[in-house]
Order: structure tokens, then C-alpha cells, then sequence
């Protein structure tokens, strides 16, 4: 599976390190952006996590 950008990966390995556990989504957003997430981040969240899903870059 090829993965697209930094944050796909970084939402990947995340994903792995918590595996077999819930990994909220306010979690991930303060994971991949840090103290400046944008409005949308939520959003993205979801949408990295459909192209992990789907083997997508």
C-alpha cells in the first residue's frame, strides 16, 4: 500500500501504536496539528482515515 503525505503516515503510525484501542478524534487532531489545527481538522481526520482504509493516497 503506498501512502500519501506526512499525515497520512503520522495518522497510520498513531493508528498502529494504539491498536486494539479507541483513539478519539480530538486526540488525533492534537496529534497531527499541535496547538493550531485548522477549523477543518476534524474533517481531514475523517478523511485520512477513509484513505488509510481504502489503500488511497
Amino acid at each position: 500500500m503506498a501512502l500519501g503525505g506526512g499525515r497520512q503516515r503520522a495518522l497510520l503510525v498513531r493508528l498502529l501504536l494504539g491498536a486494539d484501542r479507541v483513539v478519539p478524534v480530538d486526540r488525533l487532531v492534537d496529534e497531527l496539528w499541535g496547538d493550531r489545527p485548522p477549523a477543518s481538522a476534524r474533517t481531514q481526520v475523517h478523511t485520512l482515515v477513509h484513505r488509510v482504509r481504502r489503500g488511497r493516497s
